[in-house]
């Protein structure tokens, strides 16, 4: 019999090989505004911590998705401007809809901005505290404070 590979199973279900990939399906996404806003702060704190690491592709990544995360929740709970966003992609027409904000995310996705990730964080406070006030909000006030930006 040849080697096994690392996905061949025995009969009773057993891995021949050392090493099994177990496919899991991705994380749904987040149901409220809580746990978007905490995908949010994560999703920019990773960020943080990669650049710090040298990790820039990937702190580009987690800053792409966190400012894909705040346009949701601001289409869900953010003032009339941001409201009818794209269901699909709340990029779409962004600089139509809302042109100083597609600007100032423009700013944010580049890295035309000291701690991009730290701008962003305040951006959505700005942005959705006044039509949100029930979110944590101190704990974005709190990463924010850890990333040095405070």
């Amino acid at each position: 019999m040849d080697k096994p590979l690392p996905n061949d199973f025995d009969a009773g279900g057993g891995s021949l090989g050392a090493v099994v990939a177990l496919p899991f399906t991705a994380a749904p996404a987040p149901r409220d505004e809580h746990g978007a806003l905490q995908s949010m702060i994560l999703l920019a704190w990773n960020c943080h911590v990669r650049a710090l690491r040298g990790e820039f592709l990937y702190a580009q990544q987690c800053l792409e998705s966190a400012v894909d995360e705040l346009l949701r929740l601001m289409r869900r709970c953010g003032g009339s401007a941001t409201r009818n966003l794209h269901a699909r992609n709340p990029r779409r027409r962004l600089e139509i809809q809302a042109p100083e904000l597609a600007h100032e995310l423009l700013g944010i996705v580049l890295g035309t901005v000291d701690m991009p990730e730290v701008r962003l964080l305040e951006l959505a406070e700005r942005e959705l505290k006044p039509h949100a006030p029930g979110l944590d909000w101190e704990q974005v006030a709190s990463i924010r404070r850890r990333m040095g930006a405070d």
